[in-house]
């Protein structure tokens, strides 16, 4: 839709990070952790540094984000650490904004193997200076460790803990690529409009809408997971 079309336009074009640029008002708080108990294993980073070189240039950006890169260093990127363990990183409105209405929960891509920060917290800092509003990057669970079942989980859950938040809604979800296939198929899957699992909203940016390439080694492009996998059969 409009929404959707107007954020890739703006991502595409890196509107996002020339924002950050010029306003850094919006603050990041304390993340919030959505399993019960303690922090699942494993903790640290999705690969051991020595491997990093691994990783497509769209999560590493050249180097390892070095001087000039509007995205932390992958060593203190919460998106690539802790992926057996889902938070939301919430992003707050300046300090004396007028308050928007309700919140959102913004869902990065990544092929369910990594999650892509420029799909992440420059969204939800643009939403809070420009709406004025709470926004929430989901770190969900990734493969080859999870199944398509926990991610859906990761996602409902974050979708009650905004609309909690923020008093009942309404709740945004906006998914990313491969997010955009989780936000999408969250939805099918709560078919009781008054769960409040269920986002009020969705846009869908450069959505994988058909799942079918996962299951094919030619076309998945994972580069850590099976697709003869239950967790990649999943999807």
């Amino acid at each position: 839709g409009t929404v959707s079309g107007l954020l890739a336009a703006a991502a595409a074009h890196g509107y996002f990070e020339r924002r950050r640029l010029r306003m850094e008002s919006a603050q990041t708080v304390a993340p919030i952790r959505l399993l019960k108990g303690p922090p699942q294993e494993p903790l640290g980073p999705v690969l051991p540094r020595s491997d990093w070189h691994k990783y497509p240039q769209w999560v590493f950006f050249g180097g390892d984000r070095g001087t000039g890169c509007q995205h932390p260093p992958l060593e203190a990127d919460p998106l690539f650490h802790d992926i057996a363990d889902p938070v939301l990183l919430p992003m707050v409105p300046p300090v004396g904004r007028t308050r928007g209405r309700g919140a959102a929960v913004v869902v990065p891509g990544g092929n369910f193997e990594l999650l892509g920060s420029h799909e992440g917290e420059p969204v939800a800092r643009w939403l809070a200076e420009t709406l004025g509003i709470d926004a929430y990057v989901l770190r969900y669970r990734l493969l080859p460790l999870a199944s398509h079942t926990d991610r859906l989980a990761d996602l409902g859950q974050a979708v009650l803990e905004a609309r909690h938040r923020t008093g009942g809604g309404p709740v945004l979800a906006i998914g990313f690529s491969a997010g955009g296939y989780l936000v999408a198929s969250g939805c099918a899957n709560v078919t009781d409009e008054k769960d409040g699992r269920r986002p009020d909203a969705i846009a869908l940016v450069y959505p994988c809408i058909d799942s079918t390439e996962w299951g094919d080694a030619a076309t998945a492009g994972f580069w850590n997971t099976s697709v003869e996998s239950p967790q990649a059969k999943s999807c």
